[in-house]
């Protein structure tokens, strides 16, 4: 079975991960296999594994009936505030905490991944992966090693390979053989996980580019039938945080073409443009071959898309902006410590960064301004409420899409327009609960921020 994801597959993995591309993207499918690999990468969370990170660096991980043992169940979970949040709703309502299977591709596979952990526990050291009629296609895979990156993150070095019709007898040979290495309690049970294609697929895809973190030095003892088997590494796997998601929702491609999105429109930066020549239905001979040649095809993917942009671009016009003053901190937390964390904050590691160091900053007044990268250039924001030990509102935080300017709008600073960005937040405009609102704002000093109050972005401007 090959590993491949076709286009209508790749955006439903994507959107599954909280990266929402419309079913119509233009964006070219070389861009959207980098950002599916993208994706898996940060669901991986590798960003914190050591670096340079080598497998052959690292210790065993406790076996399970050692005293040192430690649940790789346990240690395979990874979720998020804010699923910890819906799986408490659920349960206060009476229903249940597991998700719905053989929906959601991405689910399905960290539910495998929990599955494998519950059985290496047990001392299983194999298992294969089926659709659920177990007529079509399968991954066998068995398990080499399991060592430790850190005590709460465990590398499972894997021999694995796909099946299908073609070769099914070929792995039903291996399932019978692996069957006499089951411990006792066991005995001959067939250790098999339901899963659907596509998930399997996409475990392959994420196998197939883990290959890179096993060296070449790594000796691997193959059993009968194990020839054409191949090596990889398996990492927990959980839901996107907030940097990783903001990042790979962030270049939506070109409007028209569909290629790498280089510069915004001048009028509104609301929507992208590639700047990379001519769209692709272009003729070769047509091609930019020099600056002016450059401009002009440049010129046509915007112009190609002005009668359907007009409208948004233009509907900023007429807006009622209001002028209010940026902190660096909410009042009372001059001199102390904070950490920035939100519903997508993996619960895995606390609020720790990568390599374990602490994210807690020192408020610190005195210091710069929050970086205008933008000029006098219009840009989205995020504004989202804080609540003050009265419950009432007293301080929103702003920030923009890549969080180059973080700061905080305080209810002291200006009251009536504090009071004029909640009304507007609770109001039919606002939406999200009330509690947040996306807007385009501008610069007008260091320290001071216009928000054009009455003009809500489009909903394909707001996934971040």
């Amino acid at each position: 079975m090959e590993w491949t994801l076709n286009r209508s597959e790749t955006l439903q993995v994507l959107q599954c991960m909280g990266i929402e591309l419309p079913a119509d993207t233009k964006l070219l499918d070389d861009v959207l296999e980098k950002r599916l690999r993208d994706a898996l990468n940060a669901a991986q969370y590798k960003d914190r594994l050591p670096s340079p990170f080598d497998i052959s660096d690292l210790s065993p991980w406790p076996a399970p009936k050692s005293a040192e043992r430690r649940s790789l169940f346990d240690a395979v979970q990874r979720g998020s505030f804010q699923e910890s949040r819906q799986i408490f709703a659920k349960k206060l309502a009476g229903g249940s905490a597991v998700p719905e299977l053989y929906v959601d591709p991405f689910t399905d596979l960290r539910q495998t991944m929990m599955g494998i952990g519950k059985w290496l526990d047990q001392g299983l050291r194999w298992c294969v992966l089926q659709d659920r009629e177990r007529e079509h296609c399968a991954v066998n895979m068995r398990i080499l090693d399991i060592l430790e990156v850190d005590e709460k993150t465990p590398a499972i070095v894997v021999l694995y390979r796909s099946f299908d019709k073609s070769t099914a007898e070929i792995g039903i040979n291996w399932l019978k053989e692996q069957v006499a290495t089951n411990p006792p309690e066991i005995g001959k049970a067939l250790l098999n996980v339901n899963a659907t294609p596509l998930e399997q697929r996409l475990l392959l895809k994420l196998l197939a580019w883990n290959a890179s973190l096993v060296p070449s030095s790594y000796e691997v003892e193959r059993r009968h039938g194990e020839e054409s088997f191949k090596v990889s590494v398996l990492l927990p796997i959980g839901p996107l945080e907030y940097n990783a998601l903001s990042k790979l929702n962030a270049n939506q491609g070109c409007a028209v073409c569909g290629k790498r999105a280089a510069s915004r429109c001048a009028g509104c930066h609301s929507i992208s443009y590639c700047g990379q020549g001519a769209p692709p239905y272009l003729p070769s001979p047509l091609k930019p071959r020099n600056k002016l040649t450059f401009s002009f095809y440049f010129a046509a993917c915007q112009r190609a898309h002005w009668p359907e942009h007009k409208a948004t671009c233009r509907s900023l016009k007429g807006g009622t902006w209001r002028t209010v003053r940026l902190r660096t901190s909410v009042p009372g937390m001059e001199g102390m410590y904070m950490a920035h964390f939100n519903n997508r904050t993996s619960t895995a590691f606390g609020l720790q960064g990568g390599g374990g160091k602490p994210t807690f900053q020192q408020v610190d007044e005195s210091a710069p301004p929050p970086p205008n990268v933008y000029g006098d250039r219009p840009f989205l924001v995020k504004l989202q409420i804080g609540l003050g030990g009265s419950g009432m509102a007293e301080n929103m935080m702003v920030y923009d899409r890549k969080r180059t300017a973080q700061a905080f709008v305080c209810l002291e600073d200006d009251a009536w327009a504090f009071g004029e960005l909640v009304k507007e937040m609770k109001g039919p405009r606002g939406g999200h609960g009330g509690v947040k609102m996306y807007r385009w704002a501008r610069r007008v000093s260091d320290w001071e921020l216009s928000v054009c109050l009455d003009r809500a972005p489009g909903a394909a401007e707001t996934r971040w």
